[in-house]
């Protein structure tokens, strides 16, 4: 492959795009994560820690069913098993499809849903990146390991 060949395959490059289909094919992997925010944590994307339960006997209820004893939006799993993850042009948004959602919006706030930036860190090394370095290998012809 000569220079020019190269410099325009890697003209032809659309990253934002490669970073849209990496994020959608790790949708599980950012849902898993947001989980893991709630449960393990019982924290929002901005680290903050979600209030507590209003009734002592259900903080009791929960606390057996979560040693971590947080917070965790997670009684009968289908809150968790309803998120999904949607990718606009220019950001991702979690939600779930949940009934129970607009009022755990209501008493949480939205930031319930979303990757704090130390998850975002893991997500991209573990998986944007290499699906990056991928697309770009095949596209332009380069090896970039």
């Amino acid at each position: 492959m000569t220079i020019a060949e190269c410099a325009e395959r890697v003209g032809k490059l659309d990253l934002h795009r490669e970073i849209q289909i990496a994020l959608g094919a790790n949708a599980k992997e950012v849902i898993r994560l947001n989980q893991a925010q709630l449960f393990d944590k019982g924290e929002t994307i901005t680290g903050s820690k979600l209030k507590g339960y209003r009734n002592r006997a259900y903080e009791e209820m929960k606390a057996q069913m979560n040693p971590a004893g947080v917070t965790d939006l997670k009684l009968t799993g289908d809150f968790y098993a309803g998120m999904y993850l949607d990718v606009e042009a220019d950001t991702f948004e979690v939600g779930s499809t949940d009934s129970k959602e607009s009022d755990l919006e209501n008493r949480y706030n939205k930031n319930i849903f979303g990757l704090s930036a130390d998850s975002i860190g893991q997500l991209i090394e573990q998986k944007i990146m290499p699906a990056l370095v991928a697309a770009i290998e095949k596209q332009t012809g380069l090896a970039m390991t």
